[in-house]
């Protein structure tokens, strides 16, 4: 047999490259997953001067409205403790809770319902009380 060149054939590199294609893999999907936000509980919210969100309730929806209702009648003050008055802001709020009324009207507990009336009195009373006071 003639001198015939010896090949030899490197199973290692395939192996070496394989390796090394999933290990840029797993840096890629790391990377991915620390640049996707990070959705947070309530529960997770702990730092300090931080208020925790009250539950998502019918009584927290009309409390919430006539809040609103009420800063915008000078309830509450704003930063400086002045009151803030805006009679159309108001006065939206209060009609939302109209709204709210007349498209719950016989789906609501006896509680809820009395709730809903509760704040509508307070409201409107409240917006007849600024309006008038405007007026003169």
């Amino acid at each position: 047999m003639a001198d015939s060149p010896l090949i030899l054939i490197d199973d290692d590199w395939k192996k070496q490259a394989q390796q090394e294609k999933i290990k840029l893999a797993e840096e890629a999907k790391a990377r991915e997953e620390a640049a996707r936000p990070v959705a947070r509980s309530s529960a997770d919210d702990e730092s300090p001067g931080r208020q925790k969100m009250p539950p998502a309730t019918f009584d927290t929806l009309i409390q919430t409205m006539l809040g609103q209702a009420l800063s915008y009648l000078g309830e509450y003050g704003d930063d400086d403790g002045r009151p803030v008055v805006s009679l159309e802001a108001a006065k939206h709020y209060i009609d939302s809770l109209g709204v709210l009324e007349v498209k719950t009207k016989g789906n609501l507990t006896t509680d809820e319902a009395a709730q809903l009336d509760i704040a509508l009195y307070e409201g409107r009373s409240r917006f007849a009380s600024v309006g008038m006071r405007s007026v003169v």
